[in-house]
């Protein structure tokens, strides 16, 4: 588990610093060798780092990006 707190800091560090959730998730995330579970956590992690209206902007792109259905 010292892996995942390791992330969770570097993430930490990543989003203090002005990086976007996108950018984390390519550069950190992504090319880890976790499970699914591990990963979307970090990226929630990463996600609720980032100021609420920003989150509100992001889930609401993401929904469009899904369409209707």
């Amino acid at each position: 588990m010292a892996g995942i707190v390791g992330l969770q800091e570097q993430i930490a560090a990543m989003m203090r610093c002005g990086a976007s959730v996108d950018q984390v998730e390519s550069e950190l995330i992504d090319p880890c060798e976790l499970s699914s579970d591990q990963k979307a956590a970090l990226w929630l992690y990463a996600w609720s780092s980032m100021a609420r209206k920003e989150q509100r902007n992001q889930a609401t792109r993401y929904l469009l990006n899904v369409g209707p259905g």
